[in-house]
């Protein structure tokens, strides 16, 4: 019985074209970058900080190791996701050192600020109070200083892009483990991280096109379907032969 001769390079137009197809559907939806600083410091009449305005807020004074630190990491963080699904857009690094009393900081503000190339032009901001509790240190032995976690200020906002609008609402901030956080509190010299998540989500559906005919595809879909099914043809062609 005769079979068609199969070539490589039927086998490799065969799996661009399914390769083409099937990508397009899993590329993210939005995309952007994160960045964040610190500001509006509050405290006693002695409070001492640094790096107000910046990504990196230090407090206190210390006659032994560092002072108390916290840090947006890294500056700028890149995020991406599916609307409908949550993503991380930073992760908050918390330092606790030793803090002279009288000198630390009992409050801090974190503007962290998304700027997004997919769809591009919208910049969203979340406005967090963090609380600092500067315990005292016991003789021997370090204390641990507590970092209240608080949700944003603002924590749903909407925008809109390209016909459609959108709701961006944080979630909660999360350990390593996926675990939500409400607060830091780790030993002295002791390191603590929690990453901040939010979620996208489509609140209006796009009109109907004139003739009824359902949504237009987009030029990119068009060209992938397109390079897809080229590739199938190619393939059916060198069968026939």
């Amino acid at each position: 019985m005769w079979r068609p001769k199969v070539t490589c390079r039927v086998y490799l137009l065969v799996a661009l074209g399914i390769f083409l197809l099937f990508t397009h559907g899993f590329a993210d939806d939005f995309g952007g970058t994160a960045t964040g600083v610190f500001t509006n410091p509050s405290g006693p009449s002695g409070m001492v900080v640094s790096g107000t305005g910046t990504n990196f807020f230090q407090w206190g004074t210390t006659t032994v190791g560092l002072s108390s630190a916290l840090r947006l990491n890294p500056d700028p963080t890149l995020f991406s996701g599916f609307y409908g699904t949550e993503f991380s857009f930073g992760t908050l690094v918390y330092y606790n050192g030793s803090t002279e009393p009288g000198t630390g900081a009992t409050s801090v503000h974190l503007i962290d600020t998304l700027t997004f190339s997919n769809p591009s032009g919208i910049v969203q901001a979340f406005d967090f109070t963090l609380g600092i509790t500067n315990t005292p240190n016991p003789a021997g032995g370090g204390g641990s200083d507590i970092i209240n976690l608080n949700p944003p200020s603002n924590p749903t906002q909407t925008f809109s892009a390209a016909g459609m609008d959108y709701t961006l609402s944080f979630t909660a901030f999360k350990d390593a483990g996926l675990n939500p956080l409400d607060s830091f509190q780790v030993a002295e010299n002791a390191l603590a991280t929690a990453n901040l998540y939010a979620i996208i989500t489509v609140t209006e559906t796009p009109p109907e096109p004139p003739d009824g005919g359902g949504q237009v595809p987009e030029p990119s879909t068009m060209l992938l379907l397109g390079s897809g099914l080229l590739g199938l043809w190619g393939a059916r062609r060198k069968f026939k032969k």
